[in-house]
């Protein structure tokens, strides 16, 4: 099968190939997917890089790259349940799978698999992955949001933030959405109550008696943010620092001792079957717009990957596979 993957670490031009390679074979509880779309997260170049933070759960190169995928069931392992062979599905792919969705077929485990709604086209299934559920999970879980709060988002144009921005609408809170002034008017539509340009204006000189900052970029940390927040406010990043995980020790222990104390939390998004199948839902309901910046056949895998580390796509960027 073709797939997109790399033998050794380094820039993406050197070493992101896309050739043949065995095809994967379904074991336990996995489901054998032949691949229609996949999209891009930042942990894939930081992967080709060799900078992504648990790349060591990956195991041995080759590995070839890819975290979402949407496509058809072709193959079951022997424990697998809850699917069959030519249901539409969209699942994520985990470190710890070795991940493998840019390719043409991928094996993932049924946990992590969801049933695509027939409304939903592949390309935006396959956005909803790590970007969708690291919005939702860490909204929901980390920064327990409630109807009627007000939450910051930075970053509210991207992958993660376009998503957070939505789902917090959904939820019923209050929107601040900070980006770039050519994004203004996207996070306006997508549901921002009030838009900060970062190049143009400080939210955290503008922002206070927030009850939530949700940073989908890792740019600030719990100190730069605490003007903006209430007492007992929450600051969750997607960046896994020193200074955020110190952050986040600190600000447990206060919050036992101290009422009002500030959070920190760094989400780390779990893939789960459930959380999937909701935004499958919300998104085929049109409650949920998945934004695409682009697309790529897989032979340009490593065009897609330079597009999301510059940083400037808006939205979710798609190789299309078939």
């Amino acid at each position: 099968m073709r797939a997109a993957f790399i033998q050794r670490h380094g820039a993406i031009g050197d070493v992101v190939r896309v050739d043949e390679r065995p095809e994967p074979v379904p074991s336990g509880g996995q489901v054998l997917i032949e691949v229609a779309a996949a999209t891009v997260n930042p942990r894939d170049y930081l992967l080709v890089e060799g900078r992504y933070v648990f790349s060591i759960l990956a195991g041995r190169l080759p590995l070839v790259l890819g975290s979402d995928v949407a496509g058809t069931v072709v193959g079951l392992g022997p424990r697998a349940v809850g699917f069959a062979v030519g249901d539409e599905v969209l699942g994520m792919q985990t470190p710890r799978g070795r991940f493998g969705g840019f390719a043409e077929r991928v094996a993932i485990r049924s946990g992590a698999v969801a049933r695509k709604p027939p409304a939903l086209p592949f390309e935006q299934a396959a956005g909803l992955g790590v970007a969708g559920i690291t919005a939702l999970q860490a909204l929901r879980d980390d920064a327990e949001l409630r109807a009627g709060e007000h939450v910051v988002v930075v970053g509210a144009s991207g992958g993660v933030g376009s998503f957070a921005v939505q789902l917090a609408k959904h939820t019923g809170a209050r929107v601040t959405g900070v980006c770039s002034g050519g994004n203004v008017e996207l996070a306006r539509r997508l549901g921002c109550d009030d838009v900060i340009d970062y190049t143009t204006a400080d939210f955290r000189e503008r922002v206070r008696d927030a009850d939530v900052v949700f940073d989908t970029i890792g740019r600030e940390r719990l100190a730069t943010v605490r003007p903006c927040l209430r007492p007992g406010g929450r600051y969750v990043t997607t960046v896994p620092t020193a200074g955020n995980t110190k952050d986040q020790a600190i600000g447990s222990t206060l919050g036992r001792l101290r009422r009002g104390a500030p959070r920190s939390r760094t989400v780390i998004c779990k893939a789960r079957s459930r959380d999937l199948q909701e935004l499958a839902d919300l998104a085929a309901a049109g409650e949920l717009e998945v934004l695409i910046d682009s697309r790529h056949p897989l032979e340009d895998a490593a065009e897609a990957l330079r597009r999301s580390k510059s940083r400037r796509a808006r939205g979710k960027i798609v190789i299309t596979i078939g």
